[in-house]
């Protein structure tokens, strides 16, 4: 039966046979597209894809499931593992969109539901921190680019200047343009 397919599908999860699991529930919504347990396997597919390492599958099962889910918790979780797959996929700014949008949505659904999305909501807020923990090591190394750029233009400008009051110190138009060669290359900007 339906049933007992999508919970042979849960047992497999839970023996860490992912890709077993996987099988278990495409075969069940191919079969029964539209049976009581359909998008709840769907759903299940999603995170079977995640612990496959194909979070880009994963992340594009749960945008088609997007507004087809009966309840609101579950809209929320699926915007939230969306979000986590994304960031495994390294799409790393859309991840952080949708993974603020399901954090903010948690925050408005009935108490009685947020206890079942705990363990979701707690990953994405720790995607969500490893999100910006990237931003801000990338803005450091952009800053710290910045700076070594800094400081070779600094050390151009040292010698444009050093050449300049070598120049007129010896007012030797001979010995400049000797100068000018020798340092024309590194004057460049």
């Amino acid at each position: 039966s339906e049933s007992a397919r999508y919970q042979m599908g849960l047992c497999l999860e839970a023996l860490d046979r992912s890709s077993e699991a996987l099988q278990v529930y495409e075969t069940l919504v191919s079969e029964v597209p539209e049976g009581r347990w359909a998008l709840d396997a769907q759903l299940r597919r999603g995170y079977c894809l995640e612990r496959l390492g194909r979070s880009d599958e994963a992340a594009q099962l749960y945008e088609g499931l997007h507004g087809r889910l009966r309840a609101a918790d579950l809209e929320v979780g699926l915007t939230l593992r969306q979000g986590i797959a994304l960031y495994q996929g390294q799409r790393f700014g859309r991840a952080a969109m949708l993974i603020g949008t399901g954090l903010a949505a948690l925050k408005t659904l009935e108490p009685s539901l947020k206890p079942e999305l705990a363990p979701t909501a707690a990953e994405a807020a720790y995607t969500l921190g490893e999100v910006a923990r990237r931003d801000v090591n990338a803005l450091q190394l952009g800053l710290d680019d910045l700076e070594n750029l800094f400081a070779q233009k600094s050390e151009r400008i040292r010698k444009a200047r050093k050449f300049y009051v070598d120049a007129v110190a010896y007012k030797d138009a001979e010995w400049a343009a000797r100068r000018a060669q020798e340092w024309g290359a590194q004057l460049s900007f």
